[in-house]
């Protein structure tokens, strides 16, 4: 296959270009060669050429420039060399079959990585730190290269030292803490970075700071979804009476439980829809957004069945009646549908009726017999017909006239 490469270089490729290998074939006078089927040549900078940022425009001192093609034998290789001639040169590779960078070089070395790190938190410039870890982040999505391992570095080092600043009520780190929790936070199991988001949370400096607030709330809620999960549900309406009770007092906890309670993954829907009645029958008033979530889960209760048994139902109070309509309106939803399949059936079985006979033992009608029957032209048809079943010519007035009667009953029967 024909693709194009372009490497760019921030330092010198030559060096790297004396190495031989396999494939490589160099001319330095020319600055030109081949690796297997590819084309390789070295230029400047062009204003065309793709660039992982806008920076990069002034780093770039050469460009080396692949085209051709590769073979099964020879492209795992090139993979290989172009991803370390961009290391060895602090550069990166852009593929244009794919339109993006395959490779970004980044310091793989985690004591230069500790070092800048030790320089940052030094200094306290954590606006410094935060951008540094958003750029690695940037790296990290647009390419496979060592971002992913200096983030891993960097949190090694800057965790103890943020939960030093946060325990001793330091808020001015929360722009790195916030940048850290994007990589490392979140994660299923609450971790370190996690709890230190709380704690900064708690910093009265801190409590308008959106980004770290907002983090906080959303770990908090997952916390309580996590709780409520494991937590057992009512198993009688005394144990639901006093969830409800908590939930409509504001307790977080308690509200989650009530999500999980009244959601769609709960896997014992039978004892759900019995406390839901027994609530009902208990004449509880509920706000109607709840009562709401609570019927919804209500499908089919065999003693509700007659109408005279939803009305005595509905007197227990309002949620009852709001099951006894929901009931009902379903019953009417029930008895349309069956209808509606009846009378689908019936219209299906006239239309075979009249194509293929009521006894089914004829040919489907064809359709240029049917055109001839919509448009009135019968003695046409029933000749066609002959013709076309010989076999059935005794029966060819009967089924012309079947096939009238159904597509064509406006018009006059076969004379």
């Amino acid at each position: 296959m024909s693709i194009d490469f372009t490497i760019l270089c921030t330092q010198s490729p030559e060096r790297f270009l004396r190495k031989r290998t396999e494939w490589l074939k160099w001319n330095a006078r020319r600055r030109s060669g081949s690796f297997g089927g590819m084309s390789l040549s070295w230029t400047d900078l062009e204003d065309t050429d793709p660039l992982p940022e806008p920076e990069w425009a002034e780093r770039v001192v050469a460009v080396i420039r692949a085209d051709g093609r590769l073979s099964d034998d020879t492209y795992d290789d090139f993979d290989s060399w172009t991803a370390a001639l961009a290391d060895a040169t602090h550069g990166a590779v852009y593929s244009h079959p794919s339109g993006r960078f395959t490779h970004i070089w980044a310091d793989a070395d985690p004591k230069r990585t500790a070092a800048r790190m030790r320089e940052l938190l030094d200094a306290g410039d954590f606006a410094g730190l935060a951008a540094w870890i958003r750029e690695l982040v940037a790296a990290q999505q647009r390419a496979v290269n060592a971002a992913g391992s200096q983030l891993h570095w960097i949190g090694e080092v800057a965790i103890p030292e943020l939960e030093r600043r946060v325990a001793a009520g330091d808020a001015a780190s929360a722009p790195a803490l916030v940048a850290l929790h994007d990589v490392l936070g979140g994660r299923p199991d609450p971790g370190q970075i996690d709890a230190l988001v709380l704690a900064a949370a708690a910093l009265p400096e801190l409590a308008g700071d959106t980004a770290v607030q907002r983090k906080a709330a959303a770990l908090q809620e997952r916390r309580l979804r996590a709780e409520a999960a494991a937590a057992p549900l009512p198993a009688d309406l005394p144990a639901l009476q006093r969830l409800l009770d908590d939930a409509l007092g504001g307790d977080p906890a308690a509200l989650a439980r009530l999500d999980r309670f009244t959601g769609y993954e709960l896997d014992d829907t039978a004892i759900r829809q019995k406390l839901v009645i027994e609530l009902a029958k208990s004449g509880r008033e509920l706000p109607i957004s709840l009562s709401c979530r609570l019927i919804e889960h209500v499908y089919h209760v065999p003693e509700l069945q007659s109408p005279a048994k939803r009305e005595s139902f509905a007197a227990y109070g309002s949620l009852a009646r709001q099951i006894a309509e929901r009931l009902a309106e379903q019953e009417r939803r029930t008895q349309e549908n069956r209808r509606a399949r009846t009378q689908d059936i019936a219209e299906r079985t006239a239309e075979f009726d009249a194509l293929y006979g009521r006894d089914r033992k004829r040919p489907r009608m064809p359709d240029d017999l049917l055109a001839l029957i919509r448009r009135g032209q019968l003695t046409a048809a029933l000749a066609a017909y002959r013709e076309r079943f010989p076999a059935l010519a005794a029966q060819a007035a009967q089924a012309i006239e079947d096939a009238r009667a159904h597509f064509a009953p406006k018009t006059a029967p076969l004379g």
